[in-house]
């Protein structure tokens, strides 16, 4: 831990607090606890109590390492995760702190594997595929629902997290968002309607995971 928290200090320039945006009291770059009324959840997993069920960042836990990519130097660092609910890139300091990387100075993170890219909308999104015809993106979108009062029992029930998935097709500097299936997605690739929809029913394509949209989306690219 004591190597990992010398990283975090040399890359220290990048990072500030993960606090209440508006409490004057936090100063840029010190390691701040979360404050259990903003996330029960990060609490609970750093055990503290739960008020919020489920999750509002997109990997399940903080064990995961990662490559940060900012001006053309790469970084390694551990414990990273993406908060959906503000888009944040973020890093888990020891059990009980969390900083957040400031976006400006992130170009792309990579996190077992996946790639995430900031845009000119300062926010980060999943790449899922490249080409010159454009790119299918994937942004998470975190919401918190609020518990309904159960009259049976008496009591009102916890909040929960709702995470949710957005497709993108980015092409041009301009993102145009569409749902995964088959009505948007023709939709969308009009110029090569009649090609997509014969490669869609010949593969018996779904669009329930990202698998089919790629595969649908390499195809587009190379018509």
């Amino acid at each position: 831990m004591k190597n990992f928290l010398v990283t975090l200090l040399i890359l220290c320039p990048i990072l500030f607090i993960y606090g209440q945006k508006n409490d004057p009291n936090v100063r840029s770059g010190q390691i701040y606890r979360y404050n259990p009324i903003l996330s029960s959840n990060i609490n609970k997993y750093l055990g503290g109590g739960e008020t919020i069920k489920g999750s509002r960042f997109v990997f399940k836990g903080f064990n995961q390492k990662g490559i940060l990519f900012m001006n053309g130097q790469s970084y390694t660092a551990r414990g990273l995760n993406i908060d959906a609910i503000d888009n944040d890139l973020i890093s888990l300091v020891g059990t009980d702190s969390v900083l957040v990387y400031e976006k400006n100075k992130i170009d792309s993170v990579l996190i077992m594997g996946r790639k995430f890219k900031k845009f000119e909308d300062d926010l980060f999104y999943e790449v899922l595929f490249e080409s010159n015809k454009g790119d299918l993106l994937r942004k998470y979108n975190c919401s918190i629902i609020e518990g309904y009062n159960n009259v049976m029992k008496g009591v009102k029930e916890d909040d929960s997290y709702k995470l949710k998935e957005n497709y993108y097709f980015y092409k041009n500097k301009d993102f145009v968002k569409f749902d995964s299936n088959k009505k948007s997605i023709l939709r969308l690739l009009h110029d090569k309607e009649q090609n997509v929809k014969k490669y869609i029913k010949d593969n018996n394509l779904s669009f329930k995971d990202k698998e089919g949209l790629i595969k649908v989306f390499e195809y587009y690219s190379t018509i």
